[in-house]
């Protein structure tokens, strides 16, 4: 169990996430070993030696981070550069036996800024991981998350003017169950998330209570996919998602959704691996005199190898999205990605990648308008990036972010920015 899923944790927080986490879109496993990305291909004479405890495996890492960028409070209007500094320590304790296995992980971070210093801030959390293989056909995993983070300044909803970052809590479980018959597998996901936002104090005593963020959204899906070959299979599946939030306005933001698609995931050899789906989605709001989203829902996420060398990914989906806005229940979001990564050398891998979002929040209440209407947000962003293997204990990564973001609300925070980080990675 790798901590680059624990790293995940502490990207910067936009809110709640879709009801991705447990969708339909998700193959129980696409990958049948006929591909390796580039960023998967081993590098034993770089790999880092783990601590072997008794059948436990301890992996320490540390990260220390350099950021630069052009517009440290995503401003509209007069951009401020800053600095900033991050150490992040990070451990996992991995337990795997021949039917079953367990993992701990843990990190901690803090973020130091040059001049920004109401923007420092401690972030931290833990999860555990078990799996469970009750028969040869039979398989259970388990996750549970629980951090204390930090919401992005990157949220265009959060005033530029807070005194003090937006702190809040969250908390995961998500429970799996599989079944593989000889050309048949059944899976069935359950998903739950939490969060639970705090306030931050703004100029002249004033509050910014985050609150209205708050939300805890369930999900249920399953699915039945056929082996064709052994490298094609095709599945249909559905999945329910409840969103409950707090009343806004002294009205209900509640919503809930069904999903159902079709589709086929593959791993063709020396070609491509990945998986489309494509179906039907209906979100519907407790708010009064919102109409219901509906139409069409698809996902996609395909890895291509035009070398050994090479990898493109590209991504897209168009899916329901409980809305992490204050006066809306939720809308549909529409995104995409194409990376590039290329082994240039052994122990050097270069990246470039562009990603596209627009998400259209229902029954939203422009400040000052008494009557609710639709807001589409629209989000571009562009990386480059370089990731070094100095050797077993040591690698440095180098990335460049160029992000943008617009919305249909005149008050609402629109921005762009420029970041540069460079990350010094220490692993034992």
């Amino acid at each position: 169990m790798s901590l680059a899923c624990l790293a995940l944790a502490t990207a910067p927080s936009r809110g709640a996430a879709g009801q991705d986490f447990g969708g339909i879109g998700q193959a129980p496993q696409y990958s049948r070993g006929f591909n390796t990305a580039v960023r998967e291909r081993p590098h034993p004479e770089w790999a880092p030696f783990d601590i072997d405890l008794d059948g436990l495996t301890l992996k320490p890492q540390l990260n220390i981070t350099s950021l630069f960028t052009d517009n440290e409070k995503f401003a509209t209007t007069g951009a401020r550069s800053d600095e900033s500094f991050r150490i992040q320590p990070a451990l996992s304790l991995d337990a795997d036996g021949s039917r079953d296995g367990f993992g701990l992980q843990a990190f901690a971070a803090r973020t130091e800024y040059v001049r920004s210093s109401e923007d420092n801030s401690t972030e931290y959390g833990g999860a555990a991981t078990g799996h469970l293989d009750v028969r040869h056909d039979l398989s259970i995993d388990l996750r549970v998350d629980d951090q204390h983070l930090v919401l992005s300044r990157a949220d265009p909803d959060v005033p530029v003017d807070t005194l003090a970052p937006v702190e809040f809590e969250r908390q995961d479980f998500r429970a799996t169950i599989i079944q593989t018959l000889p050309t048949i597998q059944l899976q069935g996901v359950f998903a739950l998330r939490n969060e639970d936002y705090d306030t931050a104090p703004l100029p002249q005593g004033a509050v910014y209570d985050a609150s209205g963020r708050n939300g805890t959204y369930l999900s249920y899906s399953g699915r039945v996919s056929y082996g064709v070959s052994p490298a094609v299979a095709v599945f249909v599946g559905a999945l329910y998602g409840q969103g409950f939030r707090p009343r806004e306005n002294d009205e209900d933001q509640d919503s809930q959704g069904v999903n159902f698609a079709g589709g086929v995931n593959f791993d063709l050899t020396r070609l491509a691996r990945g998986e489309l789906a494509l179906g039907y989605l209906r979100q519907s709001y407790s708010t009064p005199n919102t109409p219901a989203d509906s139409g069409f829902a698809f996902s996609a996420s395909v890895e291509y190898f035009p070398t050994q060398l090479t990898t493109v990914s590209l991504t897209g989906s168009r899916q329901a999205a409980p809305s992490s806005v204050a006066g809306s229940p939720g809308g549909i979001g529409l995104s995409g990605s194409v990376t590039v990564d290329h082994e240039l050398l052994r122990n050097l891998i270069v990246s470039a990648g562009v990603t596209a979002g627009q998400v259209q929040y229902r029954s939203y209440f422009v400040t000052g308008d008494n009557a609710p209407g639709n807001r589409t947000d629209v989000s571009y962003g562009a990386t480059l990036a370089a990731s070094y293997l100095m050797n077993r204990l040591v690698s440095l990564d180098l990335q460049y972010s160029y992000a943008d973001d617009r919305s249909t609300d005149a008050l609402r925070r629109s921005y762009s920015a420029d970041r540069l980080a460079v990350t010094l990675r220490l692993t034992r």
